[in-house]
């Protein structure tokens, strides 16, 4: 009965040298490759032997697949046993022969091999670099998400980062062996990679630790968010009243904790405090005043946080700012002397009724988005004291 075993792989996949050494080692302990993914490779045991590891580049990057079978052939006729595909870029080859002929002799025709996996990687370092570049500026990233979700979306940033720059590493690191190669120069099939195995054992532990985090972390936030979006607003919250803004006696709050008017109460360490009031009504027998025929249904939307470094207050306000902002074209109205460091009221060119109010004071940062008819400057003064008011613990 055959018995496998799993390894971390310890050493870069394009750093032929220490795979090909790495491999080698295994098999004089009794551990032969089977297969091989990015990050584990399974073993087979059995008694140890010498045996002699080469890594062939494959005929298409951008496809894993198995070397067809004259290849395979050709090889076993010079003593290479064909094991596995490792990555997407080479096809492992092992030789029981004490001095096996090597696979490639003409180092500049093994270089044309190679140009096309350094182009693959290139490639592949621009994609990365492309979605990260629109990542931040689409704002999916930005200060006010950071501070919203927590340090695992920070952490999340920082792993997405290191990702075209490994990728751009790599690519560099093929382009050298090509050159090598181009120049006449053969591959190296030995290295000393034991003194670099625990920093290799960090860069594929982190990875994947981070990974795990993310998605734990993602899914801890869908469970709260789902849960806080059908609380009910308490009578005592501190808020101001879309009935007292809208002044209709007809006024309609929609159905008390679903979507339209509910409370959100979160926690993450950037920001303890965390609140969002959603109000959402209609008017019996009133329409909007751009002739659409529409039922009037105003809503009133407050995001509140209180921050733990009050030198943070600024940047996410302005964050926030950039982000509710960034689409439609908005007329800007800066607020002074009414007792807050920053104040500013954007009405909508392009979407009537729409405003939106950003305010800081000390720690706290208020979000306010608002579609109706009304005027919301009066206000202002209340919104103001939210900043200062003491807001109950909601519990899901």
């Amino acid at each position: 009965m055959m018995h496998y075993k799993r390894r971390l792989i310890p050493v870069n996949l394009l750093d032929i040298p220490a795979v090909e050494t790495w491999l080698a080692d295994l098999a004089e302990k009794g551990l032969f490759l089977v297969s091989s993914g990015n990050y584990f490779a399974k073993f087979e045991t059995a008694e140890p032997a010498k045996v002699t590891y080469r890594l062939e580049v494959t005929a298409n990057p951008f496809l894993r697949a198995d070397p067809d079978n004259k290849k395979i052939l050709f090889f076993q006729e010079f003593g290479w046993e064909y094991v596995c595909t490792f990555g997407n870029y080479f096809h492992v080859y092992r030789s029981e022969l004490e001095n096996p002929p090597e696979i490639h002799t003409d180092p500049k025709q093994q270089a044309q091999a190679f140009a096309r996996i350094c182009l693959a990687q290139a490639f592949a370092a621009m994609l990365l670099f492309g979605m990260l570049f629109y990542t931040l500026h689409s704002s999916i990233l930005s200060l006010a998400n950071i501070v919203k979700l927590g340090l695992p979306i920070l952490f999340a940033l920082l792993f997405w980062i290191s990702l075209p720059i490994v990728c751009a590493a790599q690519s560099f690191r093929l382009y050298r062996i090509y050159r090598r190669l181009k120049n006449g120069a053969h591959l190296e099939h030995s290295s000393d990679y034991r003194n670099r195995l625990p920093l290799r054992y960090l860069q594929r532990i982190v990875p994947m630790t981070a990974f795990i985090i993310i998605l734990a972390s993602v899914y801890g936030l869908t469970i709260i968010s789902n849960k806080s979006e059908r609380l009910e607003i308490p009578e005592s919250f501190p808020m101001v009243s879309l009935a007292e803004i809208e002044q209709e006696d007809s006024l309609r709050l929609a159905p008390s904790g679903g979507y339209g008017n509910c409370i959100l109460h979160s926690q993450t360490f950037l920001a303890p405090e965390q609140y969002t009031v959603r109000q959402t009504a209609s008017v019996n027998g009133r329409q909007w005043a751009d002739d659409s025929d529409r039922v009037y249904s105003p809503f009133l939307t407050m995001e509140l946080y209180r921050l733990r470094f009050p030198a943070l207050a600024g940047p996410t306000l302005h964050s926030l700012k950039r982000h509710s902002t960034r689409y439609g074209i908005w007329e800007k109205e800066t607020w002074e002397g009414f007792g807050t460091e920053e104040a500013y009221l954007y009405t909508s060119t392009e979407s009537p009724g729409q405003q939106q109010v950003f305010l800081r004071t000390g720690d706290t940062v208020i979000c306010l988005d608002y579609r109706g008819e009304s005027d919301i400057r009066p206000f202002l003064p209340e919104f103001i004291a939210l900043a200062q008011a003491d807001f109950p613990a909601i519990e899901p």
